[in-house]
C-alpha cells in the first residue's frame, strides 16, 4: 500500500475524523510499517517503547520482561538487529529489535495503560486501513478498464453515425460518464470533485468509496451493452436512472449522508 492521505481514508474508505487521524498518526509513528513486508518483522520495538511512553524506564530492562522473557520466538515474533551507537566520540554496541505487528500488539495490549490502548488503536486502525485500500484497489483496476471497454463502443457507435471524423470528440465520453454519475449519485464529475474536495484534474473515481465503484462498473457494462443494441442516448438515460433508483438507491442516501456538509455548501 502507498501512504495514505487524509481524503483517501476519507472518501475512499469512509473512515469517521477520528480513525482517519490515528491512522494518519500512527504511519507517521511506524512508517516502517508501511514499507516492510506486513506478515514480517516491521515495528521497531525502541520506538514502540518510547510511544509506550518508555515504561520501566530502562528499553533493556523493558525489553527483556516484555519480549525475551515471553513466549515469542526469534525469527517468527521478533528478529536481533546489532548495530553501534554513538556516545560523544565512541561507539558503543547496541542490541535493537523489529517486532511482527502482532507481537507489538499484544506487547502493547499488555501494558494496559492509557498509552497502551492508544497504541493498540493505531495498530488496529492502519490493519483495517491496509485492507480496505487493498480491496478498493483490486476493484478500481477492473472499473477503471470497463470504462476503457465502454468507450470504446461509444466510439464505435459514434463513427459508425459520423464517418467523417476519426474519433469521436471528447465530450461524447464525458457525457456518458456524466449521465452514469448523475444517474447513480446525482451529480457530474465537476460537482462530485468539489463535494470530495479534490483537485479537479484528478479522476472522479479515483476518489470513491468501493461500493460506488462496483455500482458504476455495472453501470459501465449495463451502458455499453444498450449501445451495442443501438439504443439511443434519451433512452438509455431512462433506463439508467431506473436501474439507479431499482438497484442503487441506498448508495446515493448514504454519499449523500456522509458528504451532507460539502454539497450543501
Amino acid at each position: 500500500m502507498k501512504k495514505f492521505t487524509m481524503s483517501f481514508l476519507k472518501n475512499n474508505l469512509g473512515m469517521n475524523e477520528t480513525d482517519t487521524k490515528l491512522v494518519i498518526e500512527a504511519q507517521r509513528k511506524f512508517p516502517s510499517i508501511m514499507i516492510e513486508d506486513r506478515e514480517g518483522a516491521c515495528v521497531n520495538a525502541r520506538t514502540l517503547w518510547e510511544e509506550l511512553a518508555k515504561p520501566h524506564r530502562e528499553f533493556n530492562k523493558w525489553i527483556e520482561r516484555k519480549l525475551l522473557n515471553q513466549n515469542y520466538k526469534e525469527n517468527e515474533d521478533f528478529s536481533k538487529v546489532d548495530r553501534f551507537v554513538e556516545v560523544g566520540n565512541l561507539k558503543r554496541p547496541q542490541v535493537d529489535y523489529t517486532l511482527t505487528l502482532n507481537c507489538a500488539k499484544k506487547i502493547a495490549m499488555r501494558e494496559n495503560t492509557v498509552y497502551g490502548d492508544l497504541v493498540c488503536d493505531y495498530f488496529i486502525k492502519l490493519e483495517k486501513a491496509t485492507k480496505d485500500g487493498i480491496e478498493w484497489e483490486k476493484l478500481r483496476f477492473p472499473q477503471k478498464q470497463g470504462y476503457k471497454e465502454m468507450c470504446k463502443v461509444i466510439d464505435a457507435n459514434y463513427l459508425e453515425n459520423h464517418p467523417d471524423v476519426k474519433k469521436a470528440p471528447n465530450y461524447v465520453y464525458s457525457n456518458e460518464a456524466n449521465m452514469i454519475n448523475r444517474a447513480l449519485l446525482g451529480y457530474s464529475a465537476k460537482k462530485l470533485k468539489t463535494i470530495l474536495e479534490v483537485d479537479q484534474k484528478d479522476a472522479t473515481r479515483d476518489n470513491l468509496q468501493l461500493e460506488c465503484n462496483k455500482a458504476l462498473l455495472e453501470l459501465q457494462i449495463l451502458n455499453g451493452s444498450l449501445i451495442l443494441n443501438n439504443m439511443d442516448y434519451k433512452s438509455r438515460k431512462v433506463m439508467i436512472k431506473n436501474t439507479c433508483k431499482i438497484r442503487f438507491t441506498n448508495l446515493r442516501n448514504r454519499f449523500n449522508k456522509v458528504f451532507a456538509k460539502d454539497i450543501a455548501a
